[in-house]
């Protein structure tokens, strides 16, 4: 795609994307969002590089300073959406009071759910079992303007310190499930039936809504925010704005294995336990809030003998599932490599992006399983300063779109970013048959697995895929042809023309499933910028709290889409943040492909002309040219601007202004 002109508008949205391209409303704390000062180094970048093709000879300093000023108003109007990039933790106490990241002080219901942590269990003989009490190293709860709960350093944190050990009875899992109030019930449930998971959803709503005070796990259990951010729990006016994405799958998949479980267990065990399970703690919508609790919160920690925890040997799994109090408000951060094995926080995967955010490949954070003791210890892997550091840990190796389903935030420079894409063989095929057999014999069938689109690298085995599927008749029965195309090489000049073909046209049929282009959507919250000057930087905590409640409202009254309004609720801000990080790759990897995949051979043409009909034949020399891409990208007018900006530069240099839309 060629170079583009741009205006002094072209630059503001070039410094919005650099600011803003994430949300990170983060479900782990109380109404928690990740976020911190943005970075003005990016900006700077971004101006500096615009301003070389804008017309205005403007200097660094003033692009910078234009930078800040836009990066000041959006965080104003947007408090709960930047992080630092990759968002890593980093340090808190030097923020100004008012400000993003800046450390506010502990609430009543945290300093008791503090003293509850350090209490020993209460099956516990206090005076004899001292070695077995809940250790709390050096760090605490804290409010973190912006971020919601966070977890902070009192003093230097060293490699290998023990940051909590918390006993298994103060934690949730299958095991204090089984000696609570529910324990006998749950004998009635085989394992066949459900899953652990849903055995701490059902053991937490018990605790929360049926024991209330009287439960061994109030103090914990009642700061639990009861408005997570996931798209799981979303109104439909709130998914609205997801529209286009492929996410909604993926999020009615997961709902309906959740009613599966729930429908496995009411209204038989009120039927049979009406006390324990009383019918209106149990509903769906409180079902969906607690197994999205435990999706988001729960770790599973190695353990070497199992038995040792469920002698009756009825779960041989290695792993513990559990929710740890404390380590449970911990946010996430990309400084250090996912915890593996184990998947802490659902961590670990494969396929890490390269390029990026450096990622250093210790864990921040280790838990670890202490059987003497039979409590489960997280160590610091690396060290932290302190004090009023904030301590963050990779939840793992998700795309963004996993990260929103399953925590309820929007990552910046996620390193793992994708959006996954189904590829499918012509119906009118005639070697369908035989291809698809082909791609399942070398695992590569669309049937059993999904491809990415990855922003800065090509998925090796879409690409494979595709050449397989593009294959002709004479090269499909070609072991040489075969032999390249699964090895990721290029099969002929003629298939790789039509796989750069097929490439493009998924990623931009993906782009049209959105109601809204990657303009619109940067327009949308620019907009909601300059309408919400909330000004966090004098603000009292009362005018912060204030200000944050107005952003956080959403309007209400007739069907218009909601963007267009003034102000936008949290999931809604979420959404479309979602959405341009979603667009953003899908662009990134169409360029990609274009650039990857060059149609040195001339074929690109007379690929499109065979493949398409005449009324479609525009269409695809357009996405060839990277002419269809850009109307997602760039407003109409600056488009009619950039030609004849072109036009110009033509006739200056000899040429006619028409001669380049003549060669398309």
């Amino acid at each position: 795609m060629a170079p583009r002109r741009t205006t002094r508008v072209a630059i503001a949205c070039l410094l919005f994307l650099a600011t803003a391209s994430s949300l990170a409303t983060v479900a782990r704390g109380d109404d928690a969002a990740s976020a911190s000062d943005a970075d003005d180094e990016a900006g700077t970048r971004a101006s500096s590089s615009s301003s070389s093709s804008s017309s205005d000879a403007r200097t660094t300093r003033d692009l910078r300073r234009e930078g800040l000023s836009q990066r000041a108003k959006l965080e104003r109007a947007f408090p709960h959406a930047f992080t630092r990039p990759g968002g890593d933790s980093g340090p808190v106490y030097a923020a100004a009071r008012g400000r993003l990241g800046s450390i506010g002080a502990r609430g009543e219901r945290e300093k008791t759910f503090e003293q509850w942590v350090r209490s020993p269990p209460p099956r516990e003989d206090a005076a004899e079992n001292d070695e077995n009490h809940p250790h709390v190293g050096p760090v605490e709860i804290r409010a973190v303007w912006g971020r919601g709960r966070g977890v902070v350093t009192t003093r230097n944190v060293t490699k290998g310190e023990t940051l909590v050990a918390i006993p298994l009875e103060k934690c949730l899992s299958t095991f204090s499930a089984r000696k609570s109030a529910i324990g006998e019930a749950l004998k009635t449930i085989t394992s066949r039936e459900v899953t652990i998971d849903a055995v701490i959803a059902l053991h937490l709503l018990h605790e929360l809504y049926v024991q209330r005070e009287k439960s061994e796990w109030w103090p914990w259990v009642s700061i639990l925010p009861r408005d997570v951010e996931t798209p799981l729990l979303w109104t439909p006016r709130e998914l609205a704005q997801l529209e286009g994405s492929n996410l909604i799958g993926f999020r009615d998949a997961v709902l309906k294995g959740w009613t599966t479980q729930r429908d496995a267990l009411f209204p038989k065990l009120t039927q049979k336990f009406p006390s324990l399970f009383p019918e209106e703690h149990f509903r769906t919508e409180r079902w969906a809030w607690a197994m999205a609790i435990v999706w988001s919160r729960a770790a599973d920690v190695p353990v070497p003998r199992p038995e040792a925890i469920f002698p009756s040997g009825d779960d041989k799994s290695r792993e513990l599932r559990v929710i740890v109090p404390l380590f449970d408000m911990i946010n996430h951060g990309y400084d250090h490599a996912p915890v593996t094995p184990g998947g802490v926080k659902g961590g670990g995967g494969e396929g890490r992006e390269k390029g990026g955010v450096g990622v250093d490949d210790s864990p921040a954070l280790i838990p670890s399983w202490d059987p003497s003791r039979r409590m489960v210890a997280i160590r610091a892997g690396v060290p932290f300063p302190g004090p009023n550091y904030e301590v963050r840990f990779n939840y793992g190796a998700k795309p963004s779109q996993h990260v929103l389903l399953q925590y309820g935030f929007v990552p910046m420079n996620n390193p793992d970013e994708s959006v996954e894409v189904a590829m499918h063989a012509g119906s009118r095929d005639k070697l369908k048959s035989l291809k698809s057999e082909l791609l399942r014999t070398h695992e590569l069938s669309p049937r059993e697995r999904n491809f990415q689109f990855y922003p800065r690298r090509l998925d090796a085995d879409l690409l494979a895929a595709t050449r397989v599927q593009m294959m002709s008749e004479l090269e499909i029965n070609s072991a040489a042809a075969i032999s390249a195309a699964v090895a990721g090489a290029p099969v002929s000049d003629r298939n790789e023309a039509k796989t750069r073909a097929m490439l493009l046209k998924a990623a931009h049929d993906m782009l049209r499933r959105y109601p809204t282009t990657l303009w619109e959507d940067k327009k949308i919250v620019q907009e909601h910028a300059d309408a919400n000057p909330v000004d966090a930087d004098e603000a009292s905590e009362r005018e912060k709290k204030d200000a944050e409640e107005e952003t956080t409202t959403t309007t209400t009254g007739d069907d218009d889409d909601e963007a267009a309004h003034p102000t936008l609720s949290k999931r809604v801000k979420l959404g479309i943040m979602m959405r341009i990080q979603e667009k953003s790759t899908l662009l990134a990897a169409a360029r990609l492909v274009a650039a990857r995949i060059p149609d040195d051979a001339g074929e690109g043409e007379d690929v499109c002309e065979e493949r398409y009909p005449q009324r479609e034949l525009r269409a695809c020399l357009d996405r060839l040219s990277g002419v269809a891409f850009d109307r997602f990208e760039r407003p109409p007018e600056e488009e009619e601007e950039e030609e004849e900006a072109d036009d110009d530069d033509d006739a200056e240099d000899g040429e006619e202004p028409s001669s380049r839309k003549d060669e398309l």
